[in-house]
C-alpha cells in the first residue's frame, strides 16, 4: 500500500514538473512572438512613412505646377483672391460664407483671360517632369483651374451676379479642345444667354462631350426643342461620328418622336462604314429608344 502511495506522489510531481516546464516554453514563445510582431510593427511604421513621403512628393509636385501656372499670369498673381483660386480646397461656398463674392466676381474674368491665353501658348509652362510615367498635355492643373473659374463663374449666376466675361471669351477657351473646358464653358456661355446660333456654329469641332453637353442642354429647354433639333439636323453631317454617337446616348426616352430627323439620319447612314460596328450599334438601339422607329438606310 505504501509503494502505491509513493508512487502515485512521485507521478503527480513529475506532472507538476513537466508542467511547469512546458509553461516556461510557452513563455518564452510568446516573448519570440511578441518580439517578432515588434520587429514587423517597425517595419508597418516604416512603410507608412514612406507613403507620407510619398504622399507629400505628389503634394509637392502639384504644388511645382501651380507656381508655375503662376508665374504665367502676370497680371493675376498679384491679385488677393489669387491664394484662394489656386487652393482647390477652398470651395464656392466658403467664398460666399466669407461675403467674398463681389471679389471674387470681379477676379475671375481676369485670371480667364490669362489662363486661357497662357494655354493655348505653351499650357502655362506645364511639360513632362523627369521620371514621370504619366502626363497627358490635354488635363494638367492648368485645365483644372480654368474649368474650376468656369465652374464658380456659373455659382456666381445662380447668386445673382453677372461676371464680366464676353462670348468671344468662352469661344476662345473652347478652342483649346478639352471636354471638361467644353463642357464647363459651354454651359457657363449658355447661362450667360450668349448668342446660340455662334456656339451652335462651332459645334461640330467640339469634343464629343461638349458637343452632346451643348445640345443636351438646349434640349432642356422644350419649347425650343424643334428649334433644336433643326440645328442638330444642320450640323450632323458635319460632325464626327463619335459625337453623334455620344449625344443619343445621353438623350432623352423619346426624345426625337414628332421631330423630323431625315438629316441626322442621313447623316449616320453616311458614317455607318466608318463608325465600326460598336458605335453602330449603340447609335441604332438609342436611335430607335429616342424615336421609336428604326433607323431607315437607303440599300446600296
Amino acid at each position: 500500500m505504501k509503494k502505491i502511495i509513493v508512487l502515485s506522489i512521485l507521478i503527480i510531481a513529475g506532472a507538476s514538473l513537466y508542467t511547469y516546464l512546458q509553461s516556461d516554453i510557452d513563455d518564452s514563445k510568446q516573448v519570440s512572438i511578441f518580439k517578432e510582431q515588434s520587429d514587423n510593427n517597425d517595419e508597418r511604421f516604416d512603410f507608412d512613412n514612406q507613403k507620407e513621403n510619398e504622399d507629400q512628393d505628389i503634394l509637392k509636385e502639384s504644388n511645382e505646377d501651380l507656381q508655375l501656372i503662376a508665374q504665367s499670369l502676370v497680371k493675376s498673381s498679384s491679385h488677393k483672391m489669387m491664394k484662394e483660386i489656386l487652393n482647390f480646397t477652398v470651395q464656392f461656398d466658403q467664398l460666399k460664407e466669407q461675403k467674398r463674392l463681389t471679389e471674387l466676381n470681379e477676379f475671375l474674368p481676369q485670371i480667364n483671360d490669362e489662363l486661357t491665353s497662357c494655354l493655348k501658348i505653351d499650357n502655362c509652362g506645364l511639360k513632362r517632369k523627369k521620371g514621370e510615367r504619366y502626363f497627358e498635355s490635354d488635363r494638367t492643373v492648368a485645365h483644372q483651374l480654368l474649368v474650376r473659374v468656369f465652374e464658380m463663374m456659373s455659382s456666381l449666376i445662380e447668386e445673382g451676379f453677372q461676371p464680366q466675361i464676353d462670348q468671344e471669351a468662352l469661344l476662345n477657351a473652347i478652342s483649346i479642345k478639352t471636354s471638361e473646358i467644353d463642357v464647363a464653358a459651354i454651359s457657363l456661355y449658355l447661362k450667360m444667354n450668349f448668342n446660340k446660333e455662334l456656339i451652335v456654329n462651332v459645334a461640330p469641332s467640339l469634343t464629343k462631350e461638349g458637343f452632346s453637353s451643348l445640345f443636351t442642354e438646349l434640349l432642356s429647354d422644350e419649347k425650343s426643342t424643334s428649334e433644336t433639333i433643326h440645328s442638330l439636323n444642320e450640323k450632323a453631317g458635319l460632325s464626327p461620328s463619335s459625337s453623334l454617337e455620344y449625344l443619343l446616348q445621353n438623350m432623352k426616352d423619346g426624345q426625337l418622336e414628332n421631330q423630323s430627323t431625315i438629316e441626322l439620319e442621313e447623316a449616320l447612314c453616311q458614317k455607318k462604314d466608318d463608325m465600326g460596328d460598336v458605335l453602330w450599334r449603340s447609335s441604332a438601339y438609342n436611335f430607335k429608344r429616342l424615336k421609336s422607329q428604326e433607323i431607315n438606310c437607303p440599300l446600296n
